[in-house]
């Protein structure tokens, strides 16, 4: 007998390699409030106002030493304009400087900073 004509043997889920064990736990759908959801995003061109009541912003740099928390909540994020230089003494990388809306206003009128002032998200 050739094997495209073989006979077809009975399906036995205890042999079956590939089957869930029975002690495996159910499998739960995701939860309605998930904060990753494509829901908790604004679409291009809408604007959101960002619910940060809950966080704490400190002002200043942090040193190199310091590790910061940011929320894994897509809604806390702020839209801040931001001057992006080149870092100074080891070559590598970029230094962000936060610029507040007059300074930001100057920056962009001045030609020779206008190139580094960008607006930016930032998930805090």
């Amino acid at each position: 007998m050739s094997p495209i004509n073989a006979p077809m043997q009975e399906y036995n889920v205890a042999d079956d390699p590939f089957a869930v064990p029975e002690n495996h736990p159910a499998i739960q759908p995701l939860a309605s409030d998930d904060p990753f959801a494509a829901s908790n995003f604004v679409a291009d061109g809408e604007v959101s106002v960002p619910d940060a009541d809950d966080l704490t912003l400190e002002l200043g740099v942090p040193s190199d030493e310091e590790f910061v928390y940011v929320s894994s909540d897509p809604r806390h994020h702020v839209k801040a304009t931001v001057l992006v230089v080149k870092r100074d003494g080891d070559g590598f990388g970029k230094s962000y400087f936060l610029l507040t809306p007059a300074v930001a206003a100057w920056a962009k009128s001045q030609p020779s900073l206008k190139k580094f002032v960008k607006v930016m998200h930032i998930y805090v």
